[in-house]
């Protein structure tokens, strides 16, 4: 019996020990499952970086944008100011042609004056009185007089208009040569200008590219974080079976202390009652073997969950392998990141350069205002000359002023609302972070909904054949219609009796709609009531995860209560086995000493035979012995009792 029993403490041991490794496994898994959702919340803060530098680089984009937009504005104005240039040197060409000419006619006049002279001394040659050749000769004066006076008075004019002249040729140089240096300086800025945009071209399309791949990837990253969700609640399912069996396996463990502590109490009383002890002894032995039974039914489920581990282990180390996969990705991202916002950088640089660039061409277009002023001081006597050209391109430069200053009244409201748009941005970017939180908080109260849903579904297939039904009804009721409008066609006469018939189906139809009415509104009151029992039932969840984690802490001190149980059932059957090697030992001892005894009994006969003389007393001292030797076996079965 003690060898039996012992045998079974050391069964009972090892399934200890298997429960323990059992449940340090449980405790792996589940710190592997908190990892994994480290995991998943570092991947989706990734996500949102990355998402925010995107939205950062489309900024930068808009930016880059409006600045191209600007400086194509700022040479348009360029552009418009080389014109107007041109149309001054055009004019100022007209104004020396015009002088040309002017000389050329005070040329032709004086060709004139030598052809009359010329004319007027054969005149003088003809004449024959001496009054002839005075008058000749007073009007010749009065002619040179008269020609004089229009030299010296051409001469002047000529003095003048040479004056002019070269003041026109020398402003029409200057002219030239500022309009070469600003055409050489446009076509420089042109040239800059165009490489720059194919630069920003090749950026542009290179951050497409860049973000269509973070798009890219950023649907794998979806994907695995919903395969992950998905295998995250599949071994959530898993645990929780596993918990249920776990509790089952601790009512079987509570009943096997109750069933040890028991087994303490009859050790304790087998001291004071053996016998009954023995009795116990065999039904502790039956309640054993049905313990052993119902160990070895554990057992084998214990192997099928296992089963069920290491299957779950290796999806587990799969998922760890796309997990280094995705960390592998996100390494290089955060890479394509640093490159970006290297590149952002540069692009913000040559932003600056571009600004530099801008305010010297803010300080040559001022240069130039003071140049028009210069020639517009010099032109004073130009301008008395050729008002109404002047006054049409004043006329025109205030339009201009005035577009420039519209223009610039919009790009102001305009850049008002792009800030207001960010804004905007910004705020349904921070509820979409909120709402992506919600989310991720309900997608727990889906699974509970996705039940309700199950049986919305059915009363929905329901009424959708009640609907049916009623369609068919409806369906008939119009063929009824239509073979009434036959009738009715047919049957002038009789069309009192039709429109009755056609109140009353009227009458009907309204029935019908009345009660799909009411039905609706039933329908209406149920969904109410299941929106209620789903509050309800989220209570109830959030109450059975605490009891979740009572029941957890509580498990553990139950592991520290059973490892106790352990310590003293090792320490019991180390008594047991004292007990046994002293009772072992007792039993030799009481032989020996009724052996001696027997001894003693046999002399003390041989002794009174020897001092008593008389008739043979042989039979009397066998009976006498016999009896001893029954009173000591008697003895010595209470001793091996003992």
């Amino acid at each position: 019996m003690g060898l039996f029993n012992s045998k079974e403490l050391e069964k009972l041991r090892t399934e200890n020990q298997e429960l323990k490794t059992k449940f340090h496994f449980m405790y792996e898994k589940e710190n592997q499952a908190e990892l994994l959702k480290k995991t998943l919340i570092n991947l989706k803060k990734e996500i949102s970086d990355t998402n925010n530098s995107k939205n950062q680089l489309l900024d930068s984009m808009g930016e880059l944008k409006v600045k191209h937009k600007r400086k194509e504005n700022d040479v348009d104005q360029m552009n418009k100011l080389i014109l107007e240039l041109d149309k001054k040197k055009l004019e100022l060409e007209d104004t020396v042609s015009s002088y040309d000419n002017n000389l050329k006619n005070v040329s032709d006049i004086l060709g004139k004056s030598n052809v009359e002279f010329n004319n007027v001394s054969p005149n003088i040659k003809d004449a024959k009185t001496t009054d002839e050749i005075e008058s000749f000769i007073s009007n010749l004066k009065n002619r040179l007089v008269n020609y004089k006076e229009d030299e010296v008075k051409l001469n002047k004019t000529i003095e003048l208009k040479n004056l002019e002249i070269n003041d026109i040729e020398n402003k029409y140089e200057r002219l030239v040569k500022e309009q070469n240096e600003l055409e050489q300086e446009l076509e420089e800025k042109r040239t800059q200008l165009k490489e720059e945009q194919e630069n920003y071209e090749k950026e542009i399309s290179e951050t497409k590219n860049r973000l269509g791949d973070l798009q890219t990837k950023e649907g794998d990253l979806l994907k695995s974080q919903n395969e992950l969700e998905i295998k995250k609640n599949e071994l959530n399912v898993l645990l929780e079976y596993i918990d249920a069996e776990v509790k089952n396996k601790r009512e079987v463990k509570d009943s096997l202390e109750f069933e040890s502590l028991n087994l303490e109490q009859q050790i304790k009383e087998q001291s004071e009652k053996i016998n009954k002890a023995q009795e116990k002894y065999a039904t502790l032995d039956i309640k054993t073997n049905l313990s052993e039974k119902r160990l070895y039914e554990i057992d084998q489920s214990i192997e099928i969950k296992a089963k069920k581990l290491s299957s779950i282990n290796t999806e587990i180390l799969l998922h760890e392998q796309n997990f280094t996969k995705i960390k592998s990705e996100l390494d290089s991202l955060k890479s394509e990141k640093e490159k970006l916002e290297a590149d952002i950088i540069q692009q913000n640089n040559s932003i600056r350069g571009f600004d530099t660039k801008i305010e010297k061409l803010k300080e040559l277009c001022a240069l130039l205002e003071t140049r028009r002023g210069e020639i517009e001081k010099g032109n004073l006597a130009l301008e008395n000359r050729f008002a109404n050209m002047f006054q049409k391109y004043n006329t025109e430069l205030n339009k201009i002023n005035k577009k420039r200053n519209l223009l610039e009244k919009i790009v102001l409201a305009k850049e008002k609302e792009i800030e207001t748009k960010d804004q905007e941005l910004f705020e349904k970017i921070a509820s979409l972070e909120e709402s992506e939180r919600i989310l991720n908080l309900r997608q727990v109260e889906v699974d509970s909904l996705e039940k309700f849903i199950k049986t919305l579904m059915d009363k929905k297939e329901y009424l959708s054949n009640e609907i049916n039904v009623n369609a068919k009804e409806y369906d008939k009721q119009i063929k009824q219609k239509e073979i009434l409008k036959s009738e009715i066609q047919l049957l002038v006469n009789n069309k009192g009796n039709i429109d009755r018939d056609m109140q009353n189906l009227v009458d009907v139809m309204v029935s019908s709609y009345n009660r799909s009415e009411e039905r609706k509104k039933e329908i209406e009151k149920d969904v109410k009531l299941y929106d209620e029992q789903l509050d309800t039932f989220k209570e109830r969840i959030n109450e059975s995860m605490n009891e979740m984690l009572e029941i957890q802490s509580s498990v553990s001190g139950l592991k520290l209560e059973h490892e106790e149980l352990r310590a003293s059932i090792s320490k019991l059957i180390k008594t047991k086995k004292k007990l046994h090697e002293d009772i072992s030992k007792y039993q030799d001892v009481v032989q020996r000493y009724q052996t001696i005894k027997e001894k003693l009994k046999i002399e003390q006969a041989l002794a009174k035979n020897k001092e008593v003389p008389g008739p043979y007393k042989g039979i009397e001292i066998k009976a006498g012995i016999a009896l001893d030797k029954e009173s000591e076996s008697t003895q010595r079965s209470k001793l091996f009792k003992i």
